[in-house]
């Protein structure tokens, strides 16, 4: 139960995400792309570069989740609409057959994570469900946190503006690309 609640929260991530883009009427159908590449990052440094401790390999995976959206919206935040959700979802499926492809990563085997520590504590085996679905409910509160400061911040509250008016936040001289990137 632990186990279905934590991949249940985890996938709510994704779902934050999606919100984020509606306030703005964007529509992504390749928002699991980001999901994706913060996955491979903590499989990847977990397989082979020995790193298992799980906040640190939560905020590298953040980290260039964030990295790849940015150098992402630099080239999808001129399109809206199902130009935006469609472009997104191609880059989504050319990421999924590249790591198809990838024998050396696991292909469509995926690549595996150790258990993780926290902090340098390894949870016995029997306790590893327990700290995992506890983790998962700090991660997902943060996310929470930081996305209710942001949607009522100064930029959270101009990217409801993007969705009703572009033009009237341009002449105010607001960048609408920036905003969505």
């Amino acid at each position: 139960v632990l186990y279905t609640a934590s991949v249940a929260l985890s996938k709510g991530l994704v779902v934050v995400g999606l919100v984020l883009l509606l306030r703005m009427g964007v529509v992504s159908f390749g928002q699991g792309m980001y999901f994706c590449i913060g996955a491979y990052i903590c499989g990847l440094l977990s397989a082979f570069g020995g790193l298992n401790d799980a906040f640190l390999l939560v905020v590298l995976a953040g980290a260039g989740s964030c990295l790849a959206g940015f150098v992402l919206g630099l080239f999808l935040a001129s399109y809206r609409g199902v130009f935006f959700a469609m472009f997104n979802l191609a880059l989504s499926m050319i990421l999924y057959g590249a790591l198809l492809k990838s024998v050396s990563i696991g292909g469509s085997d995926g690549i595996g994570v150790a258990p993780p520590s926290y902090f340098g504590l390894a949870p016995a085996a029997e306790l590893r469900s327990l700290y995992f679905y506890i983790f998962v409910v700090f991660v997902v509160a943060v996310v929470g946190l930081v996305s209710w400061v942001y949607m009522r911040s100064e930029m959270g509250l101009i990217s409801l503006g993007v969705r009703d008016s572009e033009i009237r936040l341009e002449y105010l001289g607001l960048s609408v690309r920036r905003i969505i990137i």
